[in-house]
């Protein structure tokens, strides 16, 4: 009795995080332009959503080349709204770039530091 339900265990701590892998791949939270500001959410329905947001970490992936006022105004927006904002820096290797991913990352930090107090 005891086997099953250490199996039973194991497989909730094995299949719970990949089944909410797969429910975010397959039903992702998709923002349309023009983003909702934070501020302007007052409905108490949102308001609970914006909370429950707060706890959500989200991926923002391009290729940044060059980084620009409109990825910035994403990464603002996504950080007001979410816990966490993963900026992630895409290489294409059919495109060619004038500089490295390394340097494109680096200038997105340095954006974000210099107009915002995001780290």
């Amino acid at each position: 009795m005891l086997y099953i339900e250490l199996f039973v265990i194991l497989l909730l701590l094995i299949f719970t995080p990949i089944v909410l892998l797969v429910r975010r791949v397959l039903r992702p939270c998709i923002i349309s332009y023009p983003w909702p500001r934070v501020k302007d959410m007052i409905d108490k329905k949102k308001v609970v959503q914006q909370e429950i947001e707060k706890n959500e970490t989200v991926i923002f992936a391009g290729s940044f080349n060059p980084p620009h006022h409109g990825h910035l105004a994403m990464l603002v927006y996504l950080a007001e709204r979410f816990g966490q904002v993963i900026a992630v820096v895409g290489v294409n290797k059919n495109k060619t770039y004038n500089v490295s991913p390394e340097f494109r990352a680096r200038l997105i930090t340095k954006m974000i530091k210099e107009t915002h107090s995001i780290s």
